[in-house]
C-alpha cells in the first residue's frame, strides 16, 4: 500500500488491506499525523514492512517526510527495506536509530559502500539482512547469531561466526573460504548462489544435512549436479549454468519436487528421461535449442507436471 501524499482517512479505511498485504511503500512524502498514525498501527501489527525509496537529491517540503526523515515517527517498525534511486549515493542510515527493535533490514540502489553500519549493531533480534554491495571486513560484526535470513553481494566465512539459527543463505557474487560453510552455518535449508565465478569444487554443500533448497544463477563453473548428503532437497535450481553437463545425480533426490534447469550444456535424452521417471511437481526447462523447449512442453502435458518458474520459491 503506497502512503504517497495520502491523509489520515484514507490510512484508517484501509487497515484491513494492510493487514492482509504486510507492506507500505514511501517515496514521495508523507505527513507528520498520517505517519503517527502508522506509527500506532505498527504497535499493533508489528508484520508490517516498509519499503522506502530514498533520493538523497530531494528533501522535505509542504509538511511531507520523505527519505530517512520519515523514521523519527516509526520508532515501532520492525522491518524496512531501503531503494536508493539517484544520481546522489546515500551517505548515512544514522536515522534507523529512531527504531527500537529492528528485525528485518534490507538496503539496496546507490549508496556509499563505505557507509556506517554501526547503527545496526544495537539491535539484537536482527533476523533478516540483505546489502547489494559489498560489506567490509570491520563490519561483520553486524551479524550476528539470531539471523535466520542473509543476503550479500559476497561473504568470507572466516569473518562470521557459528550461527545455528541461520536457515538461509543469498550470495550474489562470491563466496570465501568456502570449506567453512557447515562449521559456520550447518543448519541451512536454502542456499542461492549467483556467479561465485572462482569456485570451482561445490563438495562444501555435500555435508549440510538440513539442506532442502539449492539454487545456482549463472555459476559458470559448475558441470555437474552435487551429489549431498542430504535426504530431503526439495528444490533445485540451474539458471544459465552454461557448463552443467552431468544430472545424473538428480535421480538422487527423492524428495525432490521441483527443478528448473535452463540454458545448460546437457543432452535432451537425459532430460527426457527426469521428466518420465521423477515424480515432479514442477520441472522449468529452457534450451537453447527452441526444437527441444518445445519439444518439452509436450513432455510436461503427458506426464503432468507444471513447466514454469512462476512460484517456484513459494
Amino acid at each position: 500500500m503506497n502512503l504517497d501524499k495520502k491523509d489520515l482517512s484514507y490510512l484508517r479505511n484501509n487497515i484491513s488491506f494492510l493487514k492482509e498485504n504486510n507492506t507500505i511503500t514511501i517515496e514521495k512524502g508523507v505527513s507528520a499525523d498520517v505517519l503517527n498514525k502508522l506509527n500506532e498501527i505498527l504497535n499493533d501489527i508489528s508484520s508490517i514492512k516498509l519499503i522506502l525509496f530514498c533520493d538523497p537529491n530531494k528533501t522535505n517540503r509542504d509538511n511531507l517526510f520523505r527519505n530517512l526523515d520519515v523514521l523519527q515517527f516509526l520508532n515501532n517498525l520492525k522491518h524496512i527495506s531501503i531503494i536508493v534511486g539517484s544520481s546522489t549515493p546515500l551517505e548515512s542510515i544514522d536515522k534507523i536509530d529512531y527504531i527500537k527493535d529492528l528485525q528485518s533490514f534490507s538496503l539496496g540502489g546507490f549508496y556509499n559502500k563505505k557507509i556506517n553500519l554501526n547503527v545496526l549493531k544495537k539491535h539484537n533480534n536482527l533476523k533478516e539482512l540483505s546489502f547489494e554491495h559489498s560489506i567490509n571486513k570491520k563490519d561483520y560484526s553486524i551479524i550476528k547469531d539470531s539471523l535466520v535470513k542473509i543476503k550479500l553481494k559476497d561473504i568470507n566465512l572466516e569473518y562470521v561466526s557459528k550461527n545455528t539459527n541461520l536457515k538461509e543463505l543469498v550470495i550474489l557474487d562470491n563466496v570465501q573460504n568456502e570449506h567453512l560453510l557447515t562449521q559456520k552455518y550447518p543448519s541451512l535449508k536454502t542456499i542461492k548462489l549467483s556467479f561465485c565465478k572462482k569456485i570451482a569444487d561445490f563438495s562444501f554443500l555435500n555435508e549440510l544435512l538440513d539442506l532442502e533448497n539449492i539454487s545456482f544463477n549463472r555459476v559458470n563453473t559448475i558441470t555437474e549436479v552435487p551429489s549431498l548428503k542430504s535426504k530431503i532437497i526439495k528444490r533445485l535450481e540451474f539458471l544459465n549454468c552454461k557448463n552443467l553437463q552431468n544430472i545424473h545425480n538428480i535421480v538422487s533426490y527423492k524428495k525432490l519436487e521441483k527443478l528448473a534447469i535452463t540454458d545448460a550444456n546437457i543432452e535432451f535424452g537425459e532430460i527426457k528421461k527426469i521428466a518420465k521417471n521423477m515424480l515432479l511437481d514442477t520441472f522449468y526447462f529452457r534450451s537453447k535449442d527452441n526444437s527441444e523447449t518445445n519439444e518439452f512442453e509436450s513432455l510436461a502435458l503427458k506426464y503432468q507436471f507444471q513447466n514454469s518458474h512462476a512460484g517456484f520459491w513459494k
